[in-house]
């Protein structure tokens, strides 16, 4: 056989997986049985190709399956409340579980749907539960650096999401090994931790030995993540290897016999990758470890290679939507990039095969990594170099130590003492270089072609390994196409960073408030309010760290040259506390100095403890913060407004932005009894005009003023301002009724394209100062 035919098998059964997402799922499977069959005859001619097709179309034909049988099948219920029946999948946390439903309104059914609890509640794995809930389908992601529960819940086959207004377990079905053996088992394991280890300490433990992070703190979280070592809380090839090759050395002392010792490595492989919970870099560690052990059971050589290929290859067979999960690719390149580097770092010595291997592990997952958390510093470098011996040490270590505590809790305490002195001498370090934020950058996401043409150099490089043959390219070819792949890379990054862009607006999805981005071509950058839920309603929820923190981190941004706090309302400024601790802000606007609002006051006080200048504004004041880019400011009144609706309102900031041909107006919360008064005469209006005719005040893109209440937007402010697009930014379902039915029929009246952030997430526009481009950020999602 060609050495690695199954290595190659595999790809071409991965390139099939990926061509099948575009078949549609209505096809059914069976029309793909066809080149299956086709191809099959082409072996009898011509063997490896016929193999290698065939491969590729079982992968489109396995992958069709797949999306024809998790059609979702409720779509006539979404949107109502109804009656559900269904057990209890996983091991369900206190808020949040998937539960597999088995009866809607008493018929019988077979889908998935994610439960999301309002009220902490302890269940099991095979409860059987009886729920009165609104039926809908998993949220897309409405915001820049949103969470899209669609996408993540669908490929699991989860098709439905619901919030219960009512919950009762009916009973319990603990049938199978999952419910009888492997979750009591880990529920036992996590009360010896909780027993052990301090408080503070549990979470970390439990995620190093078995990638069980409820509880974690969210500040150690974060320094996590924001130094590459997230990892180290995921159950890994590292934990599997530290856990076998211990018992095996044991066992061998033992004398037991190489298929008694290796078949007992089996066993413990697969109970532990049951406790762990069988997430992708655990399914992948146990899968190759089994597949060695197998082949020492056979007396054969193991190619790892292969192993890593078969592995993938079984992965995807029972789910191959894992090939576009996150995990599932990091997991696997990095494998693959470490066995095709370890043989030429075999010579070097210890600390420099460390450090190299993790110089290369970087250079592999920081492109992938950044699709799913933009934040990167060169320290995570030092980081992992950092924390191997520690993982070394503490994981055998605190395996060791949950053992005993299960024997006696006494038994426990010394190894649990010094484990928790190893993980303090983690921790502490780690935690004080994140607070500091030392060389902490946040990067867009890299472009899909960007990251094809980097992980094909990649696949360049390794194919001198890999094997010989006709697959593997001359070698001067590779270093040409090597050549030209690192030009490409280099300009696209290049072009990112410092090329003149369009302007992009993008009108936030901060429900009920407003915040505004806008990044100007030469990567100026400026927020205009921050959203945020009044201190009245007691939520929790923090609008500037879930929403407008993650919007900013997603388009790489960590520096605001300019903050317009418009009014003191807080469903304007609320959520810019979270921005003003966590992005270096340079210049602030404000409508006044001297309102007498606490929360107001305290983020004033913020920025000047930070020395940030502040500037109160005026109607008449401009700025040009780039060529052929100017800011008009409208409102306030060198004399502000009394008496008004609203003095708050009234005399909030109101400014226009003027790049070359295209303007937009961002009005706050502005009163329409006041409109009259606006200096409408200031906005530079630079379209070409007949000299005949007097140019008007046009607007490309006016932010509708105070959520669309029915008290601003008047029909003589339309009619001066002709806007071709309106954008109202209101919480769905808002208690104001807003926008009201009034200011929708004279948007109508006025001929303007309407956007809603209530109805179509964040709205973004972008433009090269001629052309404009309007979309919803749940229409395109980029």
């Amino acid at each position: 056989m060609t050495p690695r035919l199954i290595l190659f098998a595999v790809v071409f059964f991965v390139t099939g997986i990926y061509a099948g997402h575009w078949v549609p799922a209505a096809w059914h499977p069976a029309w793909l049985l066809l080149p299956v069959v086709l191809t099959l005859l082409v072996y009898r001619q011509l063997p490896r190709v016929g193999l290698l097709l065939t491969a590729c179309f079982v992968g489109v034909f396995t992958v069709d399956v797949h999306q024809w049988y998790n059609q979702p099948t409720l779509e006539a219920y979404v949107g109502q409340s109804v009656t559900l029946r269904g057990q209890v999948l996983d091991d369900p946390t206190p808020t949040r579980f998937t539960i597999q439903l088995t009866a809607l309104q008493g018929h019988p059914v077979g889908e998935k749907a994610v439960v999301r609890l309002k009220t902490p509640t302890t269940l099991h794995h095979g409860d059987l539960l009886e729920l009165q809930a609104r039926l809908e389908r998993p949220a897309h992601a409405r915001n820049p650096g949103g969470f899209d529960a669609w996408t993540y819940y669908t490929r699991q086959g989860v098709n439905y999401s619901i919030a219960p207004d009512s919950l009762h377990v009916i009973g319990h079905d603990d049938r199978g090994i999952q419910a009888r053996l492997l979750y009591p088992l880990r529920h036992r394991l996590l009360a010896v931790v909780r027993n052990a280890y301090r408080p503070d300490q549990v979470a970390l433990i439990s995620g190093i030995v078995l990638g069980v992070e409820e509880g974690l703190d969210p500040e150690v979280k974060a320094t996590f993540r924001e130094l590459g070592i997230i990892h180290i809380l995921a159950v890994s090839g590292a934990n599997v290897s530290l856990l076998i090759l211990p018992l095996l050395a044991l066992l061998k002392k033992f004398g037991l016999t190489t298929p008694k010792r290796y078949s007992l490595a089996i066993v413990v492989i697969l109970l532990y990758g049951g406790l762990a919970g069988g997430g992708a870099s655990v399914t992948r560690a146990c899968t190759m470890s089994l597949l060695w052990c197998l082949s020492r059971i056979l007396a054969r050589d193991p190619d790892p290679l292969t192993a890593w290929a078969l592995a993938a290859g079984i992965l995807l067979t029972l789910d191959p939507f894992l090939l576009t999960n996150i995990g599932f690719q990091l997991t696997f390149l990095l494998t693959l990039a470490l066995l095709i580097a370890a043989p030429y770092l075999e010579a070097r010595n210890t600390l420099l095969k460390a450090l190299l291997l993790t110089f290369l592990s970087e250079l592999i997952s920081t492109p992938l990594v950044l699709t799913i958390s933009p934040v990167f510093t060169p320290l995570s470098l030092l980081a992992n170099l950092y924390i191997l011996p520690l993982i070394a040490f503490l994981t055998p270590a605190a395996v060791l130590s949950i053992l005993l505590g299960l024997l006696h809790p006494a038994l426990a305490t010394l190894p649990a003492q010094i484990v928790s002195w190893a993980l303090d001498l983690l921790v502490q370090p780690l935690t004080a270089v994140g607070n500091a934020g030392w060389l902490v950058r946040h990067y867009q996401a890299p472009a899909i072609a960007w990251l094809w043409l980097y992980y094909g150099g990649w696949l360049l490089v390794a194919l001198r390994r890999v094997g010989t043959g006709w697959y593997v390219l001359a070698h001067r070819t590779r270093q040409v196409a090597l050549l030209a792949i690192a030009c490409a890379l280099s300009i696209g990054a290049l072009w990112r960073f410092f090329a003149p862009q369009d302007l992009r607006v993008t009108f936030l999805d901060v429900g009920q408030g407003d915040s505004i981005l806008i990044e100007m071509p030469h990567h100026h950058v400026w927020l205009v309010d921050g959203g945020g839920i009044p201190q009245f309603q007691h939520s929790e929820y923090d609008i500037g760290e879930r929403i407008v923190l993650p919007a900013l981190a997603a388009r790489g941004i960590d520096e605001i040259d300019t903050l317009v706090m418009t009014h003191a309302d807080e469903d304007h400024i609320r959520g810019l506390a979270a921005v003003l601790q966590n992005v270096r802000v340079h210049h602030i606007l404000v409508s006044d100095l001297t309102t007498e609002k606490p929360f107001y006051q305290d983020l004033l006080s913020t920025a000047r403890q930070k020395q940030i200048p502040i500037t109160q504004v005026h109607a008449g004041q401009s700025w040009t913060p780039e060529t052929d880019l100017q800011v008009t400011i409208l409102n306030p009144p060198v004399n502000p407004f009394h008496n008004t609706r609203s003095d708050t309102n009234a005399n909030c900031i109101v400014f226009t932005l003027t790049y070359l041909t295209k303007s937009f107006l961002f009005t706050g919360d502005f009163e329409g009894d006041e409109e009259p008064s606006l200096p409408l005469h200031l906005i530079d209006d630079r379209r070409d005009t007949p000299a005949s005719k007097p140019a008007s005040r046009h607007i490309d893109v006016l932010k509708v003023a105070h959520h669309g209440s029915a008290y601003s937007t008047t029909l003589p402010f339309l009619r001066q301002t002709t806007p071709t697009h309106a954008v109202v930014s209101a919480g769905a379902h808002n208690h104001y009724g807003h926008p009201a039915p009034a200011t929708l029929q004279r948007l109508g009246q006025a001929h303007a394209t309407l956007w809603r952030t209530d109805a179509q997430g964040a709205i973004v526009c972008t433009t090269d100062g001629q052309y404009l481009d309007i979309y919803s950020w749940l229409e395109r999602g980029y």
